[in-house]
């Protein structure tokens, strides 16, 4: 099973296991959209899945322009049913965003994928392209911590791998693709239904 078709298979209940493990995504965007809300209208969602991100973005910003990518085109499908994306592409993250994606944005959000990247640098560096001067990259990491057993590099959804990073190969990413860290949380990002806690780095970036 690849990334695409487990996302296909979960994307009827999706939703309800957002909900369910606690996903900080949508709770963490809100505070963050909140704290500067008059800085941003054109957003672009990496990552999309059902729209839970795109639901916050309109509810806290009602006159956002909001263009969602996903990897799955389930989710895709029912993402469009929530009315918020003024566009919606299916289109794997591993692979470049451009020229897919030609317009500059004030904020990017991608948040809870980047552990199924082979090279999340290459995407800060591809959001640092899209993003208009002065504008806001939010973007979620799975934390690896070498001195602790229950934060290892590597966990696992059946076959597919999740890949995680410590707080300083987090840092370098976003300095190496040439945007200026605004802040780095580590937070719990979800508990699964395992009761595995997973947690995420949670960084704000600007382009300069």
């Amino acid at each position: 099973m690849n990334v695409a078709e487990m996302y296909d298979e979960v994307s009827g209940r999706y939703e309800e296991l957002i909900s369910d493990s606690k996903y900080i995504g949508p709770h963490w965007i809100e505070q963050k959209l909140q704290s500067n809300i008059h800085a941003y209208r054109e957003f672009l969602d990496l990552g999309c899945a059902t729209g839970p991100i795109g639901a916050v973005i309109s509810n806290v910003v009602p006159e956002a322009r909001i263009v969602g990518l996903d990897i799955s085109s389930e989710m895709v499908e029912l993402a469009s049913k929530r009315g918020v994306y003024e566009q919606l592409y299916v289109h794997n993250l591993d692979e470049p965003i451009q020229p897919l994606i030609t317009n500059k944005y004030d904020a990017v959000t991608a948040l809870g994928f980047s552990e199924f990247l082979s090279k999340p640098e290459q995407m800060l560096k591809e959001i640092n392209l899209v993003l208009k001067e002065g504008g806001r990259c939010f973007m979620s990491f799975q934390l690896h911590d070498p001195s602790n057993e229950k934060l290892p590099r590597n966990t696992y959804s059946g076959s597919v791998v999740h890949t995680a990073y410590t707080e300083s190969e987090v840092q370098n990413m976003v300095q190496n693709s040439g945007l200026k860290l605004v802040s780095l949380e580590s937070l719990c990002g979800y508990v699964s239904g395992r009761g595995y806690e997973c947690h995420y780095i949670m960084i704000e970036a600007r382009k300069i």
